[in-house]
């Protein structure tokens, strides 16, 4: 249950941590991929998919990924009445990440290949619950607001809405999420959709989000497509 736990929390730092990081544009340039992973990877979005005046500002791939807390899967699960139990294989998974410095506007999206299609199923039960605007939301909040800590930023009042979301794959889910930030004493807000997709075996976690904007839903929506699309 370890390794999917890491999975799952490494979902929410991509809507977290990543965010955060991303939001002051200080996620690295560069690209590495594993070879184990190279049907996570070869999933992802491109370049391609997004309109002109985008950019790549990071691409990674691993065997096992992990996150600072290996349980946040066992909180989500426990808050939403549900069971962990069976969730324990390594899940091979690749992110990348995009921006459009010029409206603050970024891209994140996270890959995982899982062992069946009943793991990968039972896994985005846990983002499709009823309950997970709130027991999902209450990780978010926390990997956000520790991002924002280690960025130098103050998040407070986190809030976690269910969207609805027209169906990619074999199935969708999707969360937003309204994040008050103060950077230096100035108030910004910033604005994210969080998109889980589902296809057979495999899922993708897709957020584009918007400093002080908000990325309209059509953005959301064929970025959705795309990436349902690349996975097959």
């Amino acid at each position: 249950m370890r390794q999917r736990s890491r999975w799952i929390g490494l979902g929410a730092g991509l809507a977290g941590l990543t965010l955060v990081v991303g939001s002051v544009a200080t996620v690295p340039a560069g690209a590495s991929a594993g070879a184990k992973n190279a049907a996570a990877h070869q999933d992802l979005l491109r370049l391609s998919d997004l309109p002109t005046g985008w950019k790549v500002t990071k691409t990674t791939s691993t065997s096992s990924t992990s996150t600072s807390s290996t349980n946040d899967f066992t909180e989500v699960a426990s808050c939403e009445g549900t069971s962990a139990s069976g969730l324990g294989a390594n899940v091979p998974s690749a992110q990348a990440s995009f921006t459009r410095q010029q409206t603050a506007q970024f891209v994140f999206e996270l890959v995982g290949v899982f062992p069946s299609t009943s793991t990968a199923n039972q896994t985005y039960g846990f983002f499709s619950n009823a309950k997970a605007p709130t027991c999902v939301g209450q990780l978010l909040a926390k990997s956000i607001a520790s991002g924002a800590t280690g960025a130098g930023l103050t998040a407070s009042k986190i809030t976690t809405s269910r969207l609805p979301f027209p169906r990619e794959g074999s199935a969708t889910t999707a969360l937003k999420l309204a994040i008050p930030l103060t950077v230096d004493g100035e108030n910004l807000q910033m604005n994210a959709d969080f998109i889980v997709i589902r296809s057979g075996k495999k899922i993708a976690v897709l957020a584009p989000v918007g400093l002080s904007t908000v990325l309209s839903t059509t953005f959301a929506s064929s970025l959705a497509k795309k990436a349902a699309g690349r996975l097959g």
